[in-house]
């Protein structure tokens, strides 16, 4: 893994050019830069609003003779806390931090993005309907996968597509600019 990966940080231009050709580094984004790409934009869609997972809690199997790890299931008071899985917010299947970091906060620094190109966040809120009415969640579902049916994603991509990416602007509906402030990357 680490051969062909790498899993750091960068916070310096000097470190950036030190390891612009290393391979590993291309595709963790806090450790390469966007590139000078002047018609390039980058526009991220995403929902949040579900339920997601996003750690765990672990406890000891001995009932075998292999050394294993299982979910401790021991109720804790905690209100983000379900038998042992400590939920937070996201589209159910990705944690918002890790769908909005880098375009709300880290594509827009000089250090990642030192061309400038443009960087769009559209957040939608996960508004589903009730299943007996859309078993998919309607026009307003906004998690993982329902979110190719929501109706303003599918304008917004319509938008970009057809050359019209200009007219999609910045739409924060979350907590997520409030969250990549606390995180201390330059």
């Amino acid at each position: 893994m680490h051969r062909d990966y790498s899993f750091g940080v960068f916070r310096t231009q000097s470190e950036m050019d030190a390891h612009k050709d290393d391979h590993r580094v291309w595709t963790n984004p806090l450790q390469h830069q966007l590139p000078n790409a002047p018609n390039m934009s980058i526009y991220c869609l995403y929902g949040h609003g579900a339920a997601t997972e996003r750690a765990y809690y672990y406890t000891f199997d001995n009932s075998s003779d292999a050394p294993s790890l299982k979910i401790d299931r021991t109720p804790r008071p905690l209100r983000n806390v379900d038998i042992g899985i400590v939920n937070g917010e996201g589209d159910g299947t990705v944690p918002l931090l890790s769908l909005g970091y880098m375009c709300a906060d880290a594509w827009r620094k000089p250090l990642y993005n030192p061309h400038g190109v443009r960087v769009v966040t559209r957040e939608f809120v996960h508004n589903p309907l009730a299943v007996f009415k859309d078993i998919r969640g309607g026009a307003d579902a906004a998690d993982h996968i329902n979110i190719l049916g929501n109706h303003d994603v599918t304008a917004d991509v319509l938008r970009v597509v057809a050359g019209h990416g200009h007219d999609v602007n910045d739409q924060f509906t979350s907590n997520i600019r409030e969250y990549a402030a606390r995180i201390n990357i330059p």
